[in-house]
């Protein structure tokens, strides 16, 4: 059986243009990481989701054997995802009978205009879902996680000698520029979120996604909707982890990551500082967090971000989360939402702040570009830089 193409896209994203391949959209739909409650297709029925179907990877309609509630009516077949609409008509799916069992047609973007956006040969026209204000993350965010999941199966790297091309001190200068892209982008999304919920539950949802990390972000994501703190604490992990039975990826996941365990930790935080967003604010205007973008990592974290990484720690989280997933949290979440509830300039410390979960395969194109290694620690900003590259790259 024939492989399908794969396409992409060039994006318009808020600092630039973004390339989106569709297998970003394919991903997003089967691993549910979009929100699920209270859906609606364009055609006004209410949907509900009882199975995605199954990842054709081959010609045909991208999900197989999907089941739905369309009305409160069963409703199985296949899925077809695409950025446009029009994109239906475009491909020939309109003329292929092998499209002909599409129950469901999921979009990024809502049509242009009042046409139909999808028919098959045999006169069906399947409902159409559309994605774009269902999304927890911005789609930079989406895309640049493909890029490292890319990163991360690639041996040779055209962005590894455009760096090694230009001199040191730019590749310096140019990973630092695009670092300050992440940062805008993470900051953009934490405004985005505080405008529509309160502090408490922003904290709330956002510490579970990056518990959830990249394979389970979506059912996390739902709990928390499900569960304010209020709500979840007392709570088992058992308990909160069989809500979300059948939506957990759990194949190949190391013991440390299991969602589980990530729960009890969080639970273990509820339990122990149930103020922990409002200790959080107090720690966000600490003047140990007041870098200096430009000096190095090192001398700043003498300076004391040092120490106002262990009040973090111990003060704010009560020492329940360690580790790399811990750093995550800090650069993920809780600086830029900091960021945006207090208006202080907090990018200094996020660029120096230590390396959260980042791929062996990263660390070792940062080596390789002579951007990390000794004098220059291993930081968040380089990071960050990083994978901006490989993002604008269009890996």
């Amino acid at each position: 059986m024939k492989e399908k193409k794969v396409r992409a896209v060039e994006i318009q994203g808020e600092y630039g243009a973004v390339t989106v391949s569709e297998r970003v959209l394919q991903k997003i739909w089967q691993r549910g990481d979009f929100r699920q409650e209270r859906l609606r297709t364009l055609e006004g029925q209410r949907l509900a989701i009882r199975r995605r179907g199954r990842w054709n990877h081959y010609e045909g309609p991208d999900f197989r054997e999907a089941e739905l509630m369309l009305d409160g009516e069963k409703l199985e077949g296949d899925v077809e995802v695409h950025f446009y609409p029009q994109d239906w008509f475009l491909h020939g799916h309109d003329r292929d009978p092998g499209f002909d069992r599409v129950a469901l047609h999921v979009c990024l973007f809502p049509p242009l205009n009042s046409k139909r956006p999808a028919v098959t040969s045999g006169g069906h026209w399947p409902p159409t879902l559309v994605l774009l204000d269902r999304l927890e993350q911005d789609l930079e965010s989406y895309a640049s996680e493909e890029a490292l999941l890319a990163l991360e199966k690639t041996e040779q790297l055209a962005a590894l000698e455009v760096m090694l091309a230009a001199r040191p001190e730019d590749r310096l200068a140019e990973l630092r520029e695009r670092a300050g892209r992440r940062w805008r982008q993470k900051a953009a999304f934490a405004r985005q979120r505080l405008s529509r919920m309160e502090w408490d539950q922003a904290c709330h949802l956002t510490a579970l996604e990056v518990l959830g990390y990249r394979r389970n972000r979506a059912p996390m994501t739902a709990l928390a909707g499900h569960y304010p703190p209020e709500e979840m604490r007392g709570r088992s992990a058992e308990e909160l982890f069989s809500r979300m039975k059948g939506e957990w990826a759990l194949t190949g996941l190391r013991p440390p990551n299991h969602p589980k365990r990530r729960l009890a930790q969080y639970l273990e935080l509820l339990d122990k500082r149930p103020d922990w967003p409002q200790r959080l604010i107090e720690w966000g205007l600490e003047k140990r967090l007041h870098c200096r973008a430009g000096a190095e990592t090192g001398v700043e974290r003498r300076r004391g971000l040092s120490a106002a990484r262990q009040v973090l720690a111990e003060d704010v989280l009560a020492g329940t989360v360690g580790g790399s997933r811990f750093d995550t949290l800090a650069v993920d979440a809780f600086l830029p939402l900091l960021a945006v509830k207090t208006g202080a300039e907090l990018f200094a410390a996020w660029f120096h702040w230590w390396v959260g979960d980042m791929p062996d395969t990263l660390k070792d194109f940062l080596r390789q570009a002579e951007i990390t290694g000794p004098g220059r620690p291993a930081a968040n900003g380089w990071a960050q830089g990083g994978w901006q590259l490989l993002l604008e790259s269009g890996l």
